[in-house]
């Protein structure tokens, strides 16, 4: 008897579960709701003419560029110099003998500050004797004329100004006061 309530009450619920699986994966044939369709939207655009004007920039950028790179090969003891003109910002980086002592470089790239702070290209140039940012610097100008973006270009220009211990153009003049006012102090 319990056997056969067990057969029975097993039966019926199994008869129960394919019953539901059947009904729950028989498809509706009901249309589409309104919400199954996204909404059409007006887009507008504008269509613009392409910039022409960049390899002009990029010509003037280079002109200004090999300026300031003349104007620091004047100084004396500078064997090579590169620059990277963006915006109002200069970095320019030199190379000496190096055979130069640490102090006379600095001479040198304060020479180099002076010559630049003349120029409105190089008011606010940053001025360094490292090699190998002297040659990354050469690299960048190569990639600007290519006309590699210049978003790509301005992150590594920050990091190279990070990197360097500038010697400020626009600060040279501000220092040789500071230096005769000490000077003056030291002989009273």
């Amino acid at each position: 008897m319990k056997r056969k309530t067990f057969q029975l009450i097993s039966s019926f619920t199994i008869t129960a579960l394919f019953i539901t699986v059947a009904t729950g994966c028989n498809q509706d044939n009901k249309p589409p709701s309104n919400n199954a369709s996204p909404k059409a939207q007006n887009i507008s655009y504008q269509q613009t003419a392409p910039d022409t004007s960049l390899p002009a920039k990029r010509s003037k950028v280079k002109n200004d560029s090999d300026h300031l790179v003349q104007l620091a090969k004047q100084v004396p003891q500078v064997k090579e110099a590169s620059a990277i003109l963006l915006g109002k910002y200069a970095v320019v980086a030199i190379d000496v003998n190096p055979d130069l002592d640490s102090a006379r470089v600095g001479t040198v790239k304060y020479a180099v500050a002076q010559a630049l702070r003349d120029d409105p290209k190089g008011k606010s140039a940053l001025v360094t004797a490292d090699v190998d940012l002297l040659h990354r610097i050469k690299k960048m100008n190569e990639e600007i004329s290519q006309g590699r973006p210049i978003a790509g270009i301005m992150s590594e220009l920050g990091s190279i100004v990070a990197r360097i211990a500038p010697q400020p153009s626009n600060e040279v003049k501000k220092r040789e006061r500071d230096e005769t006012k000490q000077d003056r102090k030291d002989t009273h």
